[in-house]
């Protein structure tokens, strides 16, 4: 059986590490839209070369049929430039269709406290950096409406365990089953220098990227009551956050210790050498 986040809970990281290099595969950072995914792409450009990131471009229309596109042209050129990492927007039908054609596929994703990425996604949409952003002003005028268009609720569950029959119990084993690590933005620092740790040196990443620009029109006043009513239209978010970051803080000691192992084990390589 292959390894998933959940067995983190039992399994020491050391034989975590081990029984994930025995499998091999691609690890492939599936990027939930503001959860810092720019900043870890950049790490895994130099971290997991090579590289590739699966992108769908900037199309608004059929932006779905442009991300399968650039999927089936990453899978064409598998065998020759042999990739050891990835990443991408893709949508769950895309998840889907990359684990069959890699069966020993490492996925890994981030979070991001639910308020916060909610009012971090309504202020890009207002910035020129986002395609059509002229048409999200019109259509949401004040951060309430963005909130309450089902669209834009539940966001990350969407992109990791879409189906509104499911619990979020349910969800929520099925998404920990289905990745090798599972961190959040809060937690950015230990939880990479933990991922990269699992494949050798651990890496420190470096300042966040991509993080959006205050603008005349996309200042948000988070009070307590603006709060509670993302939360309460992103309560699936905000169960998955809740439950991936109390497993984190639970193998927090041993995650630190295991980096510092396998930092020391690195550095006593160097100076052997």
């Amino acid at each position: 059986m292959r390894v998933n986040f959940s067995q983190l809970d039992t399994m020491s990281p050391a034989e975590y590490a081990r029984r994930l290099q025995s499998q091999g595969g691609l690890w492939f950072f599936h990027h939930i839209p503001k959860t810092a995914g720019s900043s870890l792409v950049r790490e895994l450009m130099f971290c997991f070369p090579p590289y590739c990131n699966i992108n769908g471009g900037d199309a608004i229309e059929n932006r779905a049929q442009a991300i399968d596109t650039a999927l089936d042209a990453f899978l064409a050129t598998m065998p020759e430039r042999g990739w050891r990492a990835a990443s991408g927007h893709l949508r769950p039908a895309h998840m889907a269709k990359l684990r069959q054609a890699v069966p020993h596929l490492r996925p890994f994703t981030f979070l991001r406290d639910p308020v916060d990425r909610v009012v971090s996604e309504f202020r890009y949409t207002r910035t020129s950096s986002h395609p059509g952003h002229e048409t999200y002003i019109a259509r949401y005028p004040t951060i309430e409406s963005f909130v309450e268009d089902p669209q834009h609720q539940d966001r990350m569950m969407h992109f990791l365990a879409p189906g509104q029959a499911a619990t979020a119990e349910e969800a929520i084993e099925r998404v920990f089953r289905r990745h090798v690590f599972i961190g959040t933005v809060e937690a950015l620092a230990p939880c990479f220098a933990f991922l990269s740790a699992l494949e050798g040196h651990p890496k420190v990443p470096v300042a966040r990227a991509n993080v959006t620009r205050g603008a005349g029109d996309n200042a948000v006043d988070l009070t307590p009551d603006l709060a509670g009513m993302i939360r309460r239209f992103n309560a699936r978010d905000a169960a998955l956050y809740a439950a991936v970051t109390a497993l984190l803080d639970r193998i927090a000691p041993a995650m630190t210790t295991f980096v510092e192992e396998r930092r020391a084990a690195y550095d006593g390589l160097v100076a052997l050498g």
